[in-house]
This record gives C-alpha cells, structure tokens and sequence, in this order.
C-alpha cells in the first residue's frame, strides 16, 4: 500500500527495551527506541531483534527513521534472506504532486517501504553519512491502510499539552508549572472513518477487530504530507459508536468517529 495513505501498524516490536544493539556487542542502543526526542543515538552498525516475544520471526514491510545530520543511505541486512539499500531522499512528492520536504522542526524523517516483506528474526542496519543522530527507528508490519483523501470524513488533529500543569494560590489566580521530566506537546487525533460497503477499503467491524488486537500500535496520518507525524498511539476510547450516514439508506454506509492519542 501507498505511503499516501493513513497507516496503522501493530506496536513495533524493537521498542521492546534492549531489542537493539550496537553490532557484535552487548552494548544496548535504547535512544533509538525510548519514544523521546530529547536523547538521541550515533551508533552507524545496529543489530535489531525483531523476534516476538515467544521467539519466533516476523515480519517487516516498512522501517521508519527521525534523524538529524546527514544520512546518504543504509542497508538492513536480515539474518535470512536478502539484504536491501534505502538511499534516503530530503523530499517526496505528495498526492497531489507537490514536493514536500522531510524536514520538520529540524528533524528529518523517512519511511521506506520494502517492496516485499522481510522475515526475520533480527535485522542488521548499517547507516552511512555524517554527524548522524537518531532520534527514532521503528521497524514495523503493515496492519491497515485507509485511504487517507477519500475514505476519512474528517482528520481533526489537536495537539496537547500533557506537560503543564496549573496551580491555584490561595488569591485564586493561576500559575502554571512544568513537572520533571515533562517532555513535549503530543498530538491527538478526532477521525471520522467513512464506512461504506463496496467502495471503502475496510468496513468499520473489519476496524474494530483490527483496534481490539492491536490497542498500541504505531500510527502514519499520511507520511507525504505529514512526514513527523509517525508516532507510537493507543486508542483512548472505550466505546465507539456506529453512525449511520443516512436513516432512510443503509447503502449510505456508517461514520465511526474515532480518537487515537499519541503515547
């Protein structure tokens, strides 16, 4: 599927703590894999463990990095099968065909999508440029794709502020503070999923038995419009309720309106 499209990932498997490591040692790169922007990771040879938690392969259909400095390419290398080369591009063209750049916020960012699943066990990734910081690496397996120009009726984001917090004196005005370790504003999402069988490429109970599996998972708004917002989410609702687009015609299909929060 298109990386035009709204992605949903199963929760990556390397952000288990100590899943990646420097490689041929037992030296552990959390930095890559802490959900934080703040610390960051310069190690250029990584070996990944993407088993699962009973120890068997999985699989790996696209590898997401946040980086800054220069990044030429890399190649992952899984411990069978075919290795492959990303060489990494500053921009991409959107749906619409206007260039977008993968910088944001000084931070660069690419998806690669393989052009056929990788199944592994682990995954040796070796980065070449200069002045490299990693920030983020997910290697992930493709759930859903949701066709994000034509089958949402409404992407709301909002972003929150999870990091201040407000106090009142005893003169009832108002102060704000920030606790430690607070880190950064995050995004929340209001979508309303359109839901019409036939022409929609999932139906709301195909989506809902995706979110009751998978209630972390990682999350691409639309990488080539939005290339930051590749973000680690969980779903904070604990009902959703079906909303028929019309009372008079089922063809009409439904409206799942839908919240998903950044972790």
């Amino acid at each position: 599927m298109s990386i035009h499209h709204t992605l949903f990932f199963p929760d990556p498997i390397n952000y288990i703590p100590g899943r990646v490591k420097r490689h041929g040692a037992s030296v552990i790169v959390n930095e890559m894999t802490d959900n934080s922007y703040r610390t960051h990771a310069t190690e250029t040879d990584i070996d990944v463990d993407v088993r699962d938690r009973t120890g068997v392969a999985t699989g790996v259909t696209h590898i997401f990095l946040k980086y800054k400095g220069d990044l030429s390419s890399y190649v992952a290398t899984p411990n069978s099968g075919t290795a492959v080369t990303r060489t990494v591009p500053t921009e991409i063209t959107n749906w619409e065909g206007n260039t977008v750049s993968l910088e944001v916020d000084g931070f660069k960012h690419d998806l690669f999508e393989l052009s056929a699943k990788m199944t592994a066990e682990s995954v040796r990734i070796e980065f070449t440029g200069s002045n490299l910081e990693i920030y983020a690496l997910m290697l992930l397996e493709q759930g859903l794709a949701i066709h994000a120009n034509r089958d949402w009726s409404r992407i709301y984001p909002v972003s929150v502020d999870r990091t201040g917090v407000l106090h009142e004196n005893t003169g009832g005005s108002l102060y704000r503070d920030t606790p430690i370790g607070a880190e950064r504003e995050k995004w929340e999402y209001d979508l309303t999923l359109l839901s019409i069988e036939g022409t929609t490429a999932i139906l709301y109970k195909d989506f809902l038995r995706w979110k009751a599996a998978h209630p972390n998972c990682a999350f691409s708004r639309e990488f080539t419009r939005f290339p930051d917002e590749v973000l680690l989410v969980t779903f904070p609702q604990l009902a959703t309720r079906i909303q028929p687009r019309s009372d008079q015609y089922k063809g009409a299909g439904d409206r799942v309106p839908l919240r998903i929060a950044e972790r």
